[in-house]
């Protein structure tokens, strides 16, 4: 996270809420809050994608890469232990700047 952070700069760090979750109550009241979920669970992918929020996966699991590349966001997947923010992957964070949102709890095909 710290990592992140130090990409961010100080302004867009204020902006950012990483709190733990305990539930899927909790999952769903925080994407509700959100503009942009960056999460590497496959059901927090789901949950962020039913609510028509933009989503990174951060992901351990093809899963994860599976369902987005379905959605037509294949682009936005990154494996959990190769990301690195603060170097190798900061074109993969300008390109991220234009991550289209999906429609609430549309389905692409």
């Amino acid at each position: 996270m710290e990592a992140v952070l130090a990409a961010l700069g100080e302004s867009d760090a204020k902006r950012l809420s990483y709190e733990p979750v305990h539930s899927l109550h909790d999952v769903l009241s925080q994407v509700a809050r959100t503009d942009l979920v960056v999460v590497p669970r496959f059901h927090n992918v789901v949950a962020a994608l039913r609510a028509g929020k933009l989503v990174i996966s951060l992901s351990y699991a093809a899963k994860n890469d599976l369902l987005l590349g379905k959605m037509g966001l294949g682009d936005y997947c990154q494996h959990v232990d190769s990301f690195d923010a603060g170097v190798s992957d900061r074109a993969a964070l300008e390109t991220w700047k234009n991550i289209p949102a999906p429609s609430a709890g549309a389905s692409r095909s």
